[in-house]
C-alpha cells in the first residue's frame, strides 16, 4: 500500500503512481492519492485515470482513511487471485491439448507429467503402466524442464491407438465318453477375453 501526496517537492504524486504502475514489481500495489490543495473534480479525475485506486482530500477522517485502504487492499487481493487463476486455466488448457496431441505412450506419459509440472509450478514425477505391462517412469524437474521417460527405446510401447491382443482359439471337441454311437455328445468351448490396455 502506498499512500502518497500529490504535491510533492520534485515530482507530482500522478508520476510517482505511473512509475509504480508501470514496474512489474509493484504494479499490484494499490494507491491511495491525499491532497491539501488539489481537491476539486478534475484532480481527482486526473488521479484516478493515472492509475490511482482511491483519492483522498486533507484532512482526512480516520475512519474513512481506514476504510478506504481497507476497500483497496480486498480489490488488490481479489485482482491477484483472478489473475492467478487465468494463469492455471491456461495453464491448464495447454496442458490438455499437449496430451491429446501425444502420438504414443511415451509422448502421453512426457505430456502428463510436463503438464503436471505446469500446473504445480515445480518438478513433477509419474509412474504409469503401459500396455503391455511394463512400468514407465515419467519425471519433470520443473515447469520449464523437458520431461524424461524411462524406460527409452522399444522396451516402451509405442503403438497409437492400442491394438487388441490375439484372436481367442477356436474351440475344440472334447473326446466323446456317452453313448453317441462314436459321434461327439458334448463339446467345451473355450473363451479368452481380449483386452486394450
Amino acid at each position: 500500500m502506498a499512500v502518497i501526496d500529490v504535491q510533492l517537492p520534485d515530482m507530482s504524486g500522478f508520476e510517482v503512481c505511473e512509475r509504480i504502475k508501470a514496474d512489474p514489481r509493484t504494479a499490484f500495489l494499490p494507491v491511495v492519492h491525499v491532497s491539501a490543495v488539489a481537491v476539486n473534480a478534475e484532480d481527482h479525475t486526473e488521479g484516478l485515470s493515472r492509475g490511482a485506486d482511491a483519492y483522498l482530500d486533507q484532512p482526512i477522517d480516520p475512519n474513512e482513511f481506514l476504510a478506504t485502504v481497507t476497500a483497496a487492499l480486498r480489490y488488490t487481493r481479489a485482482r491477484r487471485r483472478a489473475e492467478h487463476l487465468t494463469l492455471r486455466l491456461a495453464a491448464l488448457n495447454r496442458a490438455t491439448l499437449d496430451v491429446y496431441r501425444a502420438v504414443g505412450f511415451a509422448d502421453f506419459c512426457a505430456a502428463a507429467t510436463g503438464g503436471a509440472a505446469s500446473l504445480m509450478s515445480g518438478p513433477a514425477t509419474a509412474i504409469f503402466l503401459s500396455p503391455d505391462g511394463r512400468p514407465v517412469h515419467s519425471h519433470a524437474a520443473g515447469p520449464d524442464a523437458e520431461p524424461v521417460t524411462l524406460p527409452r527405446g522399444r522396451s516402451c510401447w509405442t503403438g497409437w491407438p492400442p491394438r487388441p491382443s490375439a484372436a481367442p482359439p477356436a474351440p475344440r471337441p472334447s473326446r466323446c465318453r456317452g453313448s453317441g454311437g462314436g459321434r461327439c455328445c458334448r463339446s467345451t468351448r473355450s473363451t479368452t477375453t481380449s483386452s486394450w490396455w
